[in-house]
């Protein structure tokens, strides 16, 4: 019918994607032969100026998890294969927010762009090229963390998958470096600790 939106299931997918977390690590899809020799890492270096989280293989990003790089870019996914983002996923940068399905790292068919107070559809060819962006509606449902100032929704924000990075301790006016962990405020401003996004 003409009053049909052709857009109507692509909406509802990723208006689900976007109230629930990237990941379960409770997850059964992380059981079984595949995973057993994969072990869960912390602040792994993988890449220029980057660091990883989450479930690894001799180094190498494989399941779920995050990468963040030291200027505020984080990137989640619920399978990392060979190191790159193969899977559904979001990337969040400041008060921007991507949600949607990452092929061998590249993203692929529709995602949600959350910015500016507006939600907007973008359509990605398999090559990861931009075919178009089309507004969708107006965000009520995203909120800023006061700790980590990066754009979050409520309904994903679970102890399961923390994704507020933060420094415990304030860094040290005079030597610019944070006791919490011994790092400069210059080169890691975003923090040492994971916890859950707050508004408060």
């Amino acid at each position: 019918m003409s009053g049909e939106d052709p857009l109507a299931e692509v909406k509802k997918t990723l208006d689900l994607q976007m109230q629930a977390p990237v990941y379960n690590i409770n997850s059964p899809l992380y059981i079984g032969r595949d995973w057993q020799s994969c072990e869960v890492v912390s602040g792994l270096a993988y890449g220029k100026d980057q660091k990883y989280s989450g479930l690894a293989y001799d180094g190498v990003p494989k399941g779920w998890g995050m990468l963040e790089h030291h200027i505020g870019l984080m990137q989640a996914c619920s399978n990392w294969n060979q190191g790159v983002a193969d899977g559904p996923g979001m990337i969040v940068q400041d008060r921007t927010a991507y949600y949607g399905n990452f092929s061998m790292g590249v993203r692929q068919g529709y995602f949600a762009l959350v910015k500016d107070g507006g939600i907007y559809i973008e359509e990605y060819a398999a090559n990861g090229e931009l075919l178009r962006r089309i507004k969708w509606k107006r965000d009520k449902m995203h909120k800023v963390c006061t700790r980590c100032n990066r754009l979050f929704s409520p309904p994903a924000n679970t102890e399961q998958a923390p994704m507020c990075r933060y420094h415990p301790e304030e860094a040290d006016p005079i030597k610019g470096t944070y006791p919490c962990c011994g790092a400069m405020s210059v080169y890691n401003p975003l923090g040492c600790s994971l916890t859950v996004h707050t508004t408060a």
